[in-house]
This record gives C-alpha cells, structure tokens and sequence, in this order.
C-alpha cells in the first residue's frame, strides 16, 4: 500500500530548502564578483610596466612645487643608475630626434632629463646618446600602448650610469604634450617681450627702457618644466594578494557554513 501526503504548496519541504539557498547565494555570487573585480583591476596594473617602481612627477617652476602638474609611474631598466638617490627638478626636454637614434641637437641637454620614444634602436644605443648629450636620465615611452621593460645583454651595458625609466604610451604621449604646450607659451611669450624691448629701445639718446636682465628670460622661467625621479620601496607581501585571498577564504568558509546550516535545519524539520 502505498500513503501519498500533499503538504500545502507554501509550506512543502521543497519549497523551503528551495528559498533558502537562492536567497543565501546573492551574498556569496556578490562576494565572487567583487573578488573577480579586485583580481583584474591587480593584474592590470601588474601588467602595466615590469621592474622597480619609480615615480614619475613633473612640476612647473613658476607654480606651487608642491602641486605637479603630473603624477605617473614608470619601471626602472636592468641598466644604469638604480636611483638610489631620487633625482629633483631637473628640467626635462623631448629628445631631438626623439628616438634617440643619433646624436641629440638640443643644445641645452646637459643634466636634463630627456623623453624619447621606443623604436629604430636598442635601449642601450638610447641611453648612450642620451648620456653623452650630458642628460642625467632618459624616460623611454613605448611607441604602442602597452609599456615595455628595458632590458640588455649584459655585455652591452658597460659604461651606462644615467638613470633609466620606461613609461606606458599614454603617460609617454601626456608628457610630450605638457612639454609642447610649456614650449608654445615660452615661444609666444618671448616674441612678445622681444616686440616690446624692440619697441621700447627707440627712447631719446637711443637708450632702452628695457629692466630685464641679461640672461634672464621671464618667459621661459614662467613655463619651465622640470621632473622628479623618485625609486618607491615595495613591500615584499603585497596587500592586494592578501586582500584577495582573505575575500576567497572568506567566501569558501562562507559558503560551506551555510550551506551546512541548510542541511542542519533541513534535518530537523
């Protein structure tokens, strides 16, 4: 003989242990979400420059030295100076050619900081143009987005002692561009101090009026750039990889007590 019993349909067992558990997996497929989030977003910026961090701060002359005008990150190469000292306020200058290729024109590179872009040479040959320019570092950017880490064989890297830093494209084309635009003002500016020196210079007895003196450029000292090189120290346990694990600890813990809470209560009812 068999006995069927039809419980209502809002209080069968089914139904019970049904709710539960799909109520229960909201906070769990939240917390694998959030985790997967933090995971990319970590292997991203892993994956943005590789070596020794060393920041990357350029600052304006005539403003606040405590406001820079920009803030990045680039990746110390395998040769040259380890920035064991930071480099501050140098001024800083687009190489001419700006792959570094052959010999630099900028007649005013020595102990600047020269930007340069990746390609039509080695690194080694970059920083061997650069350092005999007399620049005291080169900040390489890659020609394509991505960054790229300075390597060399160590036979070719005798006698390189400037610092060398690799930045992403995007950070690479935002200082080319700040550079550009300092260099427009400081163009447009002297050309109108000029004008009025000429202007003025046509007073009786041929005297000028002009106060300015020599060697001194308004101008240019207005719109000057200059960049801070500065090596970070990183921990050796990264706080993102601790992070992370609690969060899938966390999770798998979490899951496993509660869905031992359902099997308890299923039991007992």
């Amino acid at each position: 003989t068999i006995s069927l019993t039809i419980l209502p349909r809002g209080n069968s067992l089914a139904s019970a242990t049904r709710a539960k558990p799909a109520k229960m997996a909201r906070p769990v497929f939240a917390l694998v979400v959030l985790a997967a989030c933090m995971f990319s977003d970590f292997a991203y910026a892993r994956d943005e420059c590789f070596g020794p961090i060393v920041e990357v701060k350029l600052l304006s002359t005539s403003g606040n030295p405590k406001a820079p005008i920009i803030v990045k990150y680039g990746a110390l190469a395998g040769f040259g100076s380890n920035l064991s000292q930071p480099l501050t306020s140098i001024p800083v200058n687009l190489a001419e050619p700006l792959d570094a290729c052959g010999p630099i024109a900028l007649p005013t590179a020595a102990g600047t900081a020269l930007l340069v872009i990746r390609g039509n040479c080695s690194f080694t040959e970059k920083a061997r143009v650069v350092q005999s320019a007399g620049a005291a570092a080169m900040l390489l950017y890659d020609n394509e987005p991505g960054c790229v880490a300075m390597g060399a064989e160590p036979n070719a890297t005798a006698g390189i002692n400037i610092a060398a830093v690799s930045v992403s494209y995007d950070t690479g084309l935002e200082l080319t561009t700040a550079l550009q635009q300092a260099a427009a003002i400081s163009a447009t500016l002297a050309s109108t101090a000029s004008s009025s020196a000429n202007g003025s210079s046509s007073g009786s007895g041929g005297g000028s009026s002009s106060m300015t003196s020599p060697g001194t450029s308004t101008a240019a000292s207005a719109t000057s750039l200059v960049v801070s090189l500065r090596r970070l120290d990183v921990p050796l346990v990264d706080g993102g990889a601790v992070l992370l694990w609690l969060l899938a600890v966390g999770t798998v813990l979490y899951g496993s007590l509660w869905s031992g809470a359902d099997y308890l209560e299923a039991r007992r009812e």
